[in-house]
């Protein structure tokens, strides 16, 4: 058996108006619902989620960037505990044949990556993407002028193991362009505690946001 309610408007007559404006009222309404009665295929969702762990993910903040933007931080995280991120942007890149960085606290230093990107009118991969100095998130390779840029990035972020990330994104400015890139930073015993994305050179700007993975029981 399931709970459910019903809201629905008062149903109008000619005699039942007033000045022909429609005024409606909402009606709750508790009772139980045979689950026999509903569809196989929704009894069988309901049977299958019953005993199952759900993952999803809960917004962090959201980050509207105006142009000319030169670094984004997200700042107050508990990377211990939220162990894992999802970042994603939308905007410009207005960089030169380089890369934006993500910096676990701010950190320059310790990072080990690679990646591989392709463009439309070339059958082959070219390596591309690692830099020392941060988490490869996205870039303009062939010299692409401020593409319209989507990347997301997971991040795996508890101490005690390296730091992960895995990156892929896609772009639109004088060529399409899409890519992979993954990297890793060596501190293992620091929380992350901030997150701060910088361009190589250049700018960037679009909407940056940060979910963080949870459990739902």
């Amino acid at each position: 058996m399931c709970a459910f309610e019903v809201t629905h408007p008062d149903t109008l007559t000619p005699e039942n108006k007033l000045d022909d404006i429609i005024y409606s009222h909402t009606h709750d309404v508790e009772g139980q619902a045979d689950l026999n009665q509903l569809p196989q295929s929704v009894q069988d969702l309901i049977e299958s989620l019953g005993n199952k762990k759900l993952l999803g993910y809960e917004l962090i903040e959201k980050k509207e960037l105006a142009a000319g933007t030169t670094s984004c931080t997200f700042s107050n995280l508990h990377g211990d505990s939220d162990i894992e991120y999802l970042l994603q942007f939308t905007g410009i890149l207005n960089i030169t044949d380089s890369t934006l960085l993500l910096r676990f606290n701010n950190s320059a230093t310790g990072y080990l990556g690679s990646g591989s990107v392709v463009r439309n009118g070339l059958t082959t991969y070219q390596a591309y993407g690692y830099d020392s100095n941060g988490l490869p998130l996205a870039g303009t390779p062939w010299s692409n002028t401020n593409p319209y840029t989507f990347f997301e990035s997971k991040l795996i972020v508890k101490s005690g193991n390296p730091r992960l990330g895995r990156s892929s994104f896609v772009q639109r400015g004088t060529y399409g362009v899409g890519g992979k890139l993954f990297s890793t930073w060596g501190n293992t015993s620091d929380e992350v505690t901030s997150l701060v994305i910088v361009p190589a050179n250049g700018s960037f700007s679009g909407i940056m946001t940060l979910y963080k993975k949870f459990l739902i029981e």
